[in-house]
């Protein structure tokens, strides 16, 4: 029988927000990974938890960054774009070859700014 991620991951989520002993959210963890098991949906589990994270980010107030570039970024970009993001914010760095040169910038998985040469060329051969 297999349930969509985004409802497991509002099982997740509630379970989550509950304070709760260490002892006992590892428990009530635990329990969820082996129904979502025995449900056959285990090869989502990566987008149970991701789509978990969001939720329990967006109750918090909280906002995910990912910054993307064709090699690591230093430490002044990297510093100039966290600037961007609240104290409180999520940001992580990918390094994506395939952008070329440039920055690509997604915040919550929805928006996006595209300053990589990759979509350049792209705009302009289109």
């Amino acid at each position: 029988m297999n349930h969509r991620p985004q409802l497991y991951a509002r099982a997740f989520a509630l379970a989550a927000d509950k304070k709760l002993s260490a002892h006992d959210a590892e428990k009530i963890g635990k329990n969820l990974v082996a129904l979502v098991t025995k449900n056959g949906d285990a090869k989502d589990l990566s987008k149970i938890a991701d789509g978990a994270a969001r939720i329990l980010r967006e109750k918090e107030g909280r906002r995910k960054f990912v910054f993307e570039s064709a090699r690591p970024l230093s430490k002044e970009l990297r510093k100039s774009l966290e600037a961007i993001a609240g104290e409180k914010d999520v940001t992580e760095e990918k390094v994506v070859p395939a952008l070329v040169a440039g920055v690509r910038v997604t915040v919550d998985e929805e928006r996006q700014f595209d300053a990589s040469l990759a979509r350049k060329l792209q705009k302009m051969f289109a």
